[in-house]
């Protein structure tokens, strides 16, 4: 029996919004500068999601083999992608065969398919939604990884009344094809056959 090595690596995203407001010499509002202002403002932007780094100061736990730490590397580089909408780039890290299984939350039903194509598709509608991963937690050994997730956010969520998206999310069960480095599954939801629905497992309640 192989011996399994993992690497926990503990990931957080920080987001800091800093807003200024200019104001006359004398502290008095000024009349023609508010209505400048008012006349050439535009709307703010939301945010842009930032990559989630490595950590440089949590402890790597790994035994002897460098896969462990690789798989890491490759799990995180796939969400990176996934959060920042670099469709490509997400896509050059699964290989050609790859399984997806997911939840579809405006439908409230398991999802599951095959080929990199229908990862396309699949990646598309995903990041069109917004759909964001928080990173807890990882652990890689040589052919697989499971992620941890402190929150999920996403459209559907919201629609359902999770403005700030759920904390509780399903643990992804990520396989890594052997000898290469590129995932080759990747379940993120419930199967098809669970005898609970997508809201159970995700503690979502929609609201009226």
């Amino acid at each position: 029996m192989r011996k399994q090595h993992c690497v926990h690596v503990l990931v957080a995203l920080v987001f800091v919004t800093v807003a200024c407001q200019a104001v006359p010499s004398d502290g008095s509002p000024s009349t023609s500068r508010t209505r400048e202002m008012r006349t050439t403002a535009k709307p703010i932007p939301s945010p842009a999601v930032q990559e989630i780094p490595m950590p440089t100061q949590t402890p790597i736990i790994a035994g002897d083999k460098v896969n462990s730490h690789r798989n890491a590397r490759l799990v995180l580089d796939f969400f990176n992608a996934y959060n920042t909408g670099r469709l490509d780039v997400a896509l050059s890290l699964l290989d050609d065969e790859v399984v997806i299984g997911d939840c579809d939350l405006q439908k409230n039903s398991a999802v599951i398919f095959r080929g990199k194509k229908r990862a396309a598709e699949w990646l598309r509608q995903r990041l069109a939604d917004r759909d964001q991963y928080t990173i807890k937690k990882i652990e890689a050994d040589n052919d697989s990884a499971a992620v941890s997730f402190a929150r999920r956010t996403s459209n559907a969520l919201r629609l359902l009344g999770y403005q700030d998206g759920t904390t509780k999310t399903v643990t992804a069960k990520i396989g890594i094809k052997w000898g290469d480095t590129r995932i080759d599954v990747m379940a993120l939801g419930m199967s098809p056959q669970s005898r609970i629905s997508c809201y159970t497992a995700f503690g979502i309640t929609p609201s009226p």
